[in-house]
């Protein structure tokens, strides 16, 4: 199982994403209960778009190691790129109170707390004066 992970992160790691994903779907038929399968072959279904896939992939690593916080932000991650913003509110905030030291989470919180006030209805009120 460890060849056939180490072989997926190769072609992960080089933009393989389609031999990526079938051989680190081949990682999950071998190792179905190591979360870091799961977590790899997720990596590689965001790369693709293929959030929903992604999106079973974090879970299910998640299910099987709850500790997991790269999971956990992956999964946040995913979700803002679904435009999910409270759910990956949700991940991201569960992560800073569970483990404050993992800064990955933090940035993303507050790269999407500026997003929400660069959008929100009142960041462009009260920049221009009014015209008769």
């Amino acid at each position: 199982w460890d060849l056939v992970l180490n072989l997926g992160l190769l072609y992960l790691e080089t933009d393989q994403l389609d031999p990526a994903t079938n051989v680190l779907q081949l990682a999950t038929l071998l190792a179905a209960e190591r979360p870091q399968a799961h977590y790899n072959l997720g990596i590689a279904y965001e790369r693709r778009g293929e959030l929903k896939q992604a999106e079973q992939e974090m879970l299910l690593s998640l299910r099987l190691d709850p500790a997991q916080v790269d999971a956990r932000n992956q999964l946040g991650v995913i979700y803002a790129e679904e435009g999910n913003f409270p759910r990956a509110r949700d991940e991201w905030q569960e992560i800073a109170a569970s483990a404050p030291s993992y800064s990955p989470a933090r940035q993303n919180l507050a790269l999407l707390r500026q997003a929400e006030q660069r959008h929100s209805p009142a960041a462009g009120q009260g920049s221009s004066p009014d015209t008769p």
